[in-house]
């Protein structure tokens, strides 16, 4: 190639080619970030929960009857509202588990507070250790 001259028409098709490569990747959203995971929509059942490939995830109490968007990853899910993110979880290899959050509940206690007594999101946090029941009193 040294040596070579290169005519004004070959900058001008080089250019132009350019220009046009430029707008269709904007045209089809090539600059905008990609998503890696798998998006599946959802609603939001009476437990708050949803369920994503026979896996329970536990949501925002608020969120109930209504329907969410679910991203799910390879380690990890990530649930959003029309307002942006309301939770994220692990994920669940096995079949037909449960994940809950006892913070997705909190809603609930203040018009309830007798209602989580036995919860399984209780049992759960509690052995993962990051709650530690205190004494009950009597029912």
């Amino acid at each position: 190639m040294a040596g070579q001259e290169i005519d004004s028409w070959s900058v001008a098709t080089a250019l132009l080619c350019n220009a046009v490569d430029l707008q269709q990747r904007r045209h089809c959203g090539a600059d905008e970030p990609f998503e890696t995971g798998r998006v599946f929509t959802s609603r939001v059942d009476r437990h708050s929960q949803i369920t994503v490939r026979t896996n329970r995830y536990s949501v925002p109490v608020r969120l109930i009857g209504k329907r969410v968007r679910v991203v799910l990853h390879a380690s990890h899910l990530v649930v959003y509202d029309r307002h942006g993110k309301a939770a994220r979880h692990e994920r669940l290899i096995a079949k037909a588990g449960c994940r809950l959050e006892p913070d997705h509940y909190l809603e609930a206690l203040i018009r309830e507070p007798g209602a989580f007594l036995g919860a399984t999101a209780l049992e759960q946090a509690g052995s993962a250790g990051k709650f530690e029941p205190g004494p009950q009193g009597p029912r």
